[in-house]
């Protein structure tokens, strides 16, 4: 619980809340407690999920993150944990099943899963791609959980790279606009009320992604781009 309260509210907490203030449009749309997705995009600064998280800090929300953070920085490992993210293997293949267990689990929990549908950051663009399925998948498994969709801008501008190419955090302003809730049985066609639960998820889930993409595109003002990025490792 110590490492919990460190997290939320010391790292990043006060400070980052006072050197990167947030606009937040639409909040009163978030739900007071799971289970609930909260994905956020399009996904472009490194530091979103700290400044995301001091913004956002009367939810514990559960980020994924690479496991290779704990593996390399056993104690920053364990301050990870404490502010609540979620270790998952580097490799695409891997990380979307253990991203869908650890999510269904947290959701069942009645806990708040945040993660960025397009899984990596699009540097080189200013659009919205298409996202992964993990977050529709977690949804269904969990009962058809509410995805609340949540537009980034101006975040990339809270970040500036140094002299060898490293980011840092640079103070500045930034956006998020929430959007409606989207539930996934809200894409199940009439003729498909009777399938089985493995054949009804085959039908909802790309529907349901590009929904949700699309609502981020929008929210953020970004153009939207209906092919995913593709992940380091994958």
């Amino acid at each position: 619980m110590l490492l919990n309260w460190i997290g939320r509210w010391i790292f990043p907490g006060l400070l980052i809340r006072l050197l990167f203030p947030v606009h937040i449009d639409g909040i009163e749309k978030l739900p007071k407690y799971g289970p609930a997705i909260f994905v956020f995009g399009p996904h472009k600064s490194e530091f979103e999920s700290l400044v995301i998280a001091s913004h956002l800090s009367r939810y514990w929300l559960r980020f994924f993150a690479k496991q290779e953070y704990w593996e390399k920085h056993p104690i920053i490992g364990k301050l990870m944990t404490g502010i609540g993210l979620l270790p998952i293997p580097r490799q695409a293949s891997r990380a979307l099943l253990a991203q869908i267990d650890l999510g269904v689990e947290v959701l069942k929990g009645e806990g708040v899963v945040a993660l960025y549908p397009e899984a990596t950051r699009g540097l080189n663009d200013d659009k919205m791609h298409r996202g992964y399925p993990g977050f529709a998948y977690m949804s269904l498994r969990a009962g058809g959980a509410p995805v609340y969709p949540i537009g980034l801008i101006g975040m990339r501008k809270l970040e500036r790279a140094d002299r060898k190419g490293l980011a840092r955090l640079r103070p500045g302003r930034a956006t998020m606009v929430v959007g409606d809730p989207v539930f996934p049985m809200a894409f199940r066609p009439p003729e498909h009320s009777g399938l089985a639960e493995k054949a009804l998820e085959r039908v909802l889930v790309k529907p349901f992604v590009t929904r949700v993409s699309k609502e981020l595109a929008r929210l953020s003002t970004a153009m939207y781009d209906d092919k995913p990025l593709p992940i380091p490792g994958g």
